[in-house]
């Protein structure tokens, strides 16, 4: 716990330290420290090779078994920033920042971040140890990803996000996500998930409708492409999972995907789609069926 005393920042000569094979991560945090301790202090803190720094970052699993937890030790001798991985690291250090150097990591919509002037900086000493209470902390994009998405990714990690999710259900997002988003989330560390209202993403029927009608709803006995899937058809399951692992092939940083209905209803009617679960109203929209079992059963049939 912090005590009376505390430790001087803004004196002549104090370095960051990081590893040599420092991440790109890494050397990010130890630039955002640097860069954020000048605007403050008006001094540079340059960044070394060396373990005695005054002010040192370094990866440590044995922080907590918790992926995501961090440890900021203040001493008289420096300040060390460890996390179990690069990106809380990085988080750390924005903690730091913030709740021991008066920095706030606002949005743009809210006026932007604050960060205060403070040529006598100084910080309590003491030990801090942050466990993350959710192990996933996502925003999504809605709907273009662009340079103001960018902006977000960047306001998301001070503010200790550590994934974003592509809304798949937006024309366009995956593309625009490796062209604009991926860099800005590699060197953050953070990881990337493909989700959202998703049937049409992994199965689209403006490429599979006219040559395969059968894969998607029948609604008043007529197959339509604007609705669901057929999910009682068993090529579909095997459709979009065939579909769903080389989509993760092909991008391996993406750790995780969704398979969520379409936005709306339009659920398939067929004869055997209908026998999947009593044909009884939803709790929640009186004026429309239920459909979780139908749901979750075609989930656990892609998942198989």
């Amino acid at each position: 716990m912090p005590t009376s005393r505390v430790r001087p920042l803004a004196v002549a000569g104090q370095t960051i330290g990081i590893p040599p094979d420092a991440s790109q991560t890494l050397q990010f945090a130890a630039e955002q420290l640097a860069y954020y301790l000048a605007v403050i202090t008006g001094r540079r803190f340059p960044s070394v090779d060396a373990p005695d720094a005054a002010l040192s970052l370094a990866v440590d699993p044995a922080v907590s078994p918790v992926r995501g937890a961090f440890r900021v030790r203040i001493a008289e001798e420096g300040i060390a920033f460890t996390g179990t991985d690069d990106l809380a690291v990085l988080h750390s250090v924005y903690w730091f920042l913030e709740q021991h150097c008066g920095c706030r990591w606002l949005s743009d919509f809210e006026g932007g971040e604050v960060v205060p002037r403070n040529t006598e900086l100084a910080v309590s000493i003491g030990e801090h140890t942050l466990t993350p209470a959710m192990a996933h902390r996502a925003f999504t994009n809605f709907p273009d990803i662009d340079g103001r998405t960018v902006q977000m990714v960047d306001w998301m990690c001070k503010n200790r996000f550590n994934r974003f999710m592509v809304f798949a259900n937006v024309d366009g997002a995956f593309d625009a996500y490796r062209k604009v988003l991926k860099p800005h989330l590699q060197l953050r560390g953070m990881s990337v998930e493909m989700g959202h209202h998703s049937f049409k993403y992994w199965l689209p029927p403006g490429e599979l409708f006219e040559s395969h009608p059968e894969w998607y709803s029948e609604i008043d006995g007529v197959r339509v492409a604007t609705g669901q899937l057929c999910t009682s058809n068993p090529q579909v399951a095997m459709q979009v999972a065939e579909r769903i692992n080389a989509f993760l092939s092909q991008n391996p940083e993406i750790d995780m995907v969704g398979l969520w209905p379409n936005d709306g209803y339009g659920w398939c009617t067929c004869a055997e789609c209908l026998k999947l679960e009593p044909q009884e109203p939803s709790v929640v929209y009186q004026d429309h069926l239920r459909r979780t079992d139908t749901y979750v059963v075609f989930v656990n049939r892609v998942a198989e």
